[in-house]
């Protein structure tokens, strides 16, 4: 029989009618759903090391619903992991912990809340490709969106649960974060370095000497070559303890309330540089 690691979760409804052990059957629903498609799009990218846009039939992984349990409002869940090439020569308890910090650190991000990883597994994939992480956030995003329904109907949190502890949870200021605002409908020039560059997607990170923090980008339409070869020249400066400061020209993309979570990104060009940025 093929090998199988079975990984438990469950969803906690607190607040409101979920104190009561009952939710909204339509809020619920579409919480639930927006939950289902999260963990589907977060375990295929766990597994697979690939991001699917939408929540994929995943193959070598499925997660179940299991009976309801008693208390404010609880939905068991299980993660069956079966992929044999992803399995290959690992204990069950190191899969196990890996996939609860991954879904912590993926799922943390696209509703605004940032973890360290805390097993080597999850660090180094990290480390190797952060921008990976920050796409796959802004994919989980709008699953999340509907996952905050009973949030946004009738208040309380909702947590994603392991055994014997909460890995995260969701309120009305993680609502605020996956509820989107639209672009700006203007570019603007940003001063900062890039130090994360991922040379095949073209998304990464910089620091915004602006907001004197490091905020991901995401490629526009617009990027081309000369830009790229800028993006990667400021990184390999960054990483060499040099200025390798750029002008990045970006669309902010803004939470709720206002607070910058990403940037799309037209061009850059070198500060100072006469005429206006490259674009196509």
């Amino acid at each position: 029989m093929a090998r199988e690691i079975s990984i438990s979760l469950k969803l906690v409804y607190r607040g409101g009618d979920a104190d009561k052990g009952r939710l909204d059957l339509y809020d619920g629903a579409d919480s639930i759903f927006g939950f289902a498609k999260a963990l589907q799009i977060a375990t295929h990218a766990f597994v697979k090391e690939s991001i699917a846009k939408t929540a994929p039939s995943m193959k070598g992984a499925r997660i179940y619903m299991q009976p309801p349990a008693a208390g404010s409002f609880i939905e068991p869940i299980q993660a069956v992991i079966s992929d044999p090439t992803f399995m290959a020569g690992v204990g069950t308890g190191v899969v196990t912990n890996a996939f609860y910090d991954f879904l912590k650190i993926a799922l943390g991000r696209a509703a605004g809340l940032v973890f360290e990883p805390e097993t080597p597994t999850v660090k180094r994939r990290l480390e190797k490709d952060e921008p990976f992480f920050d796409e796959l956030a802004d994919v989980l995003e709008g699953p999340l969106r509907e996952a905050h329904r009973t949030i946004e109907e009738s208040g309380g949190t909702v947590s994603i649960d392991r055994p014997r502890s909460t890995l995260l949870t969701f309120d009305h200021e993680t609502l605020d974060w996956v509820k989107t605002r639209e672009e700006d409908e203007a570019s603007a020039f940003r001063l900062g370095t890039v130090t994360r560059f991922n040379i095949l997607s073209h998304n990464g990170r910089m620091f915004d000497k602006t907001e004197n923090r490091t905020i991901p980008f995401k490629r526009g339409e617009t990027l081309n070559g000369s830009s790229v070869l800028l993006l990667s020249k400021s990184l390999d400066d960054a990483n060499n303890r040099l200025p390798g400061l750029l002008e990045f020209q970006v669309k902010p993309v803004r939470s709720a309330r206002g607070v910058i979570k990403r940037f799309i990104l037209s061009s850059c060009r070198k500060p100072g540089s006469l005429g206006p940025a490259h674009s196509l």
